[in-house]
């Protein structure tokens, strides 16, 4: 889900502090949503123990929160850094949100603490590493690679910083980490020098692009324009639709965009004849189970994911913003089974579903789905 960021953040950076309450403390009415917290050990030992591919994280939404407090009071950051509760109201949510958009609006706080190369840098390199710990073989973090916080890294210094984090993770952990740059609904001016950027970090593991933020705002040409000449460069295409939006925002996704993936994509049950189009076209949806409740735009019960597997409609698990909803890639395979009712033999092959979405070239891409058949192998014998 793509970042929208309060007018406070429009002005100098001597005067940080955002002038409303937590977001979070106005949620203290909404249900929780399911998050690790609660599930079984047994449970969450079983699915510990699967390979697993991510397609749809953002980078600013998948920070730890001790890092979170270090560099707030790092960079001297009016926030309650000495305060971890308090601290945590800021950057994550307890509970679900009313809509999207109110959803969006934790994102303010990361925004001014992820100010620089190193601090982007040290998310991007700390969130390989839980990968790692959870057994993932494979991930595409995506992120806008334009700061909205006065003084913030520039386009290249924002790429510079995450890439260099995602190498050196790359290289200690051994997990194949690629990036995804996003544009931004509201801000379409933005989208040729994006794709410049994608273009210019291709050789360094940018492989798509995509679009977020508030699904309701009808895309500008330039939006249409910059996924063309991205397709054109050689670019993949994914895109958040039907998320919030309805399932028309699926069809002009695939028709007009190009796009071979679709962020959650949950509406989409919404219009059958554009559910068939889906299904033609071969399109991945990036299921994103927490998160589907954490917005506001489906529930548990009768979730899009279960007519997917019904269906044979490829489709991944993934996490979208861990570190704002105190969740990981292992629990929402957890949510998938006990809250949507998914079984464990359905979920044990999504990760193969994921290689084969994943925008890797085919030799690499096929170097993936082989390591994680032969884990699933060593995990029938029971060497894992």
């Amino acid at each position: 889900m793509h970042r929208i960021f309060l007018s406070c953040l429009q002005r100098s950076s001597k005067s940080l502090l955002v002038q409303t309450a937590p977001l979070s403390l106005a949620m203290s009415t909404v249900s929780t949503a399911s998050t690790t917290s609660t599930v079984s050990t047994d449970m969450a030992a079983k699915y510990a123990k699967l390979p697993k591919v991510e397609l749809h994280v953002h980078l600013d939404g998948a920070c730890r929160l001790n890092t979170l407090r270090e560099l707030s009071k790092e960079y001297g950051l009016p926030y309650p850094h000495d305060d971890e509760e308090a601290f945590k109201l800021w950057v994550a949510l307890p509970s679900a949100a009313p809509s999207l958009v109110d959803f969006l609006k934790v994102f303010t706080a990361l925004a001014e603490i992820l100010r620089t190369e190193e601090a982007l840098a040290r998310v991007a390199y700390e969130y390989v590493e839980d990968l790692h710990r959870q057994n993932a073989v494979y991930a595409e973090i995506r992120y806008n690679p334009f700061s909205e916080v006065v003084g913030g890294p520039t386009g290249e210094q924002y790429c510079e910083g995450v890439i260099a984090g995602l190498e050196r993770g790359e290289k200690e952990f051994g997990v194949k980490v690629r990036s995804i740059l996003c544009f931004k609904r509201e801000n379409p001016e933005r989208c040729a020098e994006i794709v410049s950027l994608a273009h210019r970090y291709m050789s360094r593991g940018v492989v798509g692009v995509d679009i977020a933020g508030n699904e309701l705002l009808p895309l500008d040409p330039r939006h249409i324009d910059g996924f063309l000449t991205a397709k054109k460069l050689g670019l993949h295409v994914t895109v958040h639709a039907g998320e919030s939006g309805p399932a028309e925002n699926v069809r002009q996704a695939i028709e007009d965009l190009g796009a071979e993936r679709i962020g959650h994509g949950y509406h989409v049950l919404q219009n059958e004849d554009i559910y068939c189009l889906a299904r033609e076209k071969k399109i991945h949806f990036e299921v994103c189970p927490t998160s589907s409740v954490y917005t506001s735009s489906t529930q548990n019960d009768n979730h899009a994911s279960l007519r997917f597997a019904r269906d044979g409609v490829s489709f991944s698990i993934n996490t979208d913003d861990p570190g704002v909803m105190l969740c990981d890639l292992n629990g929402e395979y957890v949510v998938a089974e006990r809250d949507i009712g998914l079984t464990y033999d359905q979920l044990k092959q999504l990760a193969l579903a994921g290689a084969e979405a994943a925008f890797l070239p085919d030799q690499e891409k096929q170097e993936v789905v082989k390591a994680i058949r032969e884990r699933l192998a060593a995990l029938e014998q029971g060497h894992c």
